[in-house]
């Protein structure tokens, strides 16, 4: 077998397992939160923001509610991220 034949199929192979990665985590989500839960941001397997919730006991401090939707977007996806590996892990069967 030539090495492009040998990269063809490595390449279909990648494909196919990247395909039925997204099929695992399709309806898959993931909460982070900030500032004691005041601020939460549940993101998709796909990693797309699905919902934003903030506490009415921030008030009106911008600041610090900037501060922590990026905390809080930052776990999320931090947390996506170990879903992503771990579902991973499980089509490779490692």
């Amino acid at each position: 077998m030539s090495i492009p034949e040998t990269q063809s199929m490595a390449q279909v192979f990648i494909n196919k397992l990247l395909k039925k990665l997204d099929k695992q985590l399709e309806g898959k989500q993931v909460e982070g939160s900030s500032g004691n839960g005041a601020v939460r941001i549940v993101i998709s397997g796909q990693f797309r923001v699905m919902g934003v919730k903030i506490s009415p006991r921030l008030g009106r401090d911008n600041e610090q509610l900037e501060k922590l939707v990026a905390a809080a977007v930052d776990d999320a996806l931090q947390k996506g991220n170990e879903l992503l590996r771990s579902e991973a892990q499980k089509l490779l069967g490692s």
